[in-house]
């Protein structure tokens, strides 16, 4: 592991220059020979590292792998702030405020209401699978 030196004033530039060290350095590339030491350099900043990553992005298949907590504004007004699980339940009014949740959201929407026995905090094609297969092999759901 590489001790990451960090200045005492932070600027933009200081931020930006040490996560592209940061990446090039250890984890963003794949080295020939050996195995890469994470394949998520995001959460390896913040689990390992202890910084904190604002993320930016209309992405919500990335908002919810990524983030811990997620706020959402509309018109200057904070609309919903709580887990990606918490938000993205109320994924109807996120439409009406011109977002989307993940696709799998949908997805288990649509067969929680044919009945299938699913949770309504799934957020990730990974909780998904987890949830589905059991029912698939007859089990109950994780």
């Amino acid at each position: 592991r590489t001790n990451l030196q960090l200045p005492l004033r932070w600027t933009e530039q200081h931020v930006e220059t040490h996560i592209v060290n940061f990446c090039s350095k250890n984890y963003c590339r794949n080295i020939p020979g050996k195995p890469r030491e994470s394949t998520d350099p995001l959460k390896e900043l913040n689990h390992s590292w202890g910084l904190t990553v604002i993320l930016v992005s209309h992405s919500m298949e990335d908002v919810a792998k990524y983030a811990d907590r997620l706020l959402v504004m509309s018109d200057g007004e904070k609309r919903f702030d709580g887990t990606p699980k918490e938000v993205f339940k109320h994924y109807e009014e996120l439409e009406a405020l011109g977002l989307s949740a993940p696709q799998v959201t949908y997805l288990v929407q649509k067969l929680r209401k044919a009945g299938m026995p699913l949770s309504d905090e799934i957020t990730t094609v990974a909780e998904a699978r987890d949830a589905l297969l059991p029912l698939l092999k007859g089990g109950a759901p994780c």
